[in-house]
């Protein structure tokens, strides 16, 4: 069964939503392009390079070779050097990602897993960004109100040390640490 184009999997919107929450909260003292210097993010005006269009004689394939170009080719592996200046031209990067994710589709109707890929790239790149110049990453997003209604009572309920761990564990990744795990 095929999915609608406008339509993205929770999973993947969820994916998107964290990507914009970090990208909003990127250090603002990361480096920044100086007067005359071309911006290493040209996502506003972004276009699949031609010669890799001809190459790849595929879109996505096209945009996957120049994400390379912009990020480093290493990036796709390691996750690192990904946002190395400041929030000027990333931010549009998570709309950008959404509009292939919903043009680009698989035998399944599933959004393309390549593209998939590099938001969760940036996503680590963008938490990587965050905590080396200091910060805390910000909290999940909750997007249903079914989620929120319920995180909202959990809160409400918790004492402050359970309260303390869900915030610790949120600015870690969301893993338990051992006292919390039952065997």
């Amino acid at each position: 069964m095929f999915m609608s184009e406008s339509i993205l999997p929770t999973e993947v919107k969820q994916k998107l939503l964290w990507l914009r929450t970090l990208l909003d909260n990127l250090p603002n003292n990361l480096p920044t392009p100086q007067r005359g210097e071309i911006p290493k993010y040209p996502f506003a005006t972004f276009r699949p390079d031609v010669a890799f269009l001809q190459r790849t004689e595929d879109e996505v394939g096209a945009i996957n070779e120049t994400m390379k170009v912009i990020f480093g080719w290493k990036t796709r592996t390691t996750g690192d050097g990904i946002i190395t200046s400041g929030k000027n031209g990333i931010g549009t990067v998570a709309d950008l990602l959404e509009n292939y994710l919903k043009k680009h589709r698989d035998g399944a109707g599933q959004p393309n897993a390549v593209l998939v890929k590099w938001v969760e790239d940036i996503s680590k790149g963008c938490e990587k960004a965050i905590k080396s110049y200091g910060g805390e990453l910000p909290d999940i997003p909750i997007t249903s109100t079914k989620c929120r209604a319920e995180a909202k009572d959990s809160d409400s309920e918790a004492s402050p040390i359970e309260k303390s761990k869900k915030r610790s564990r949120n600015n870690n990744n969301n893993k338990p640490d051992s006292s919390e795990i039952i065997s």
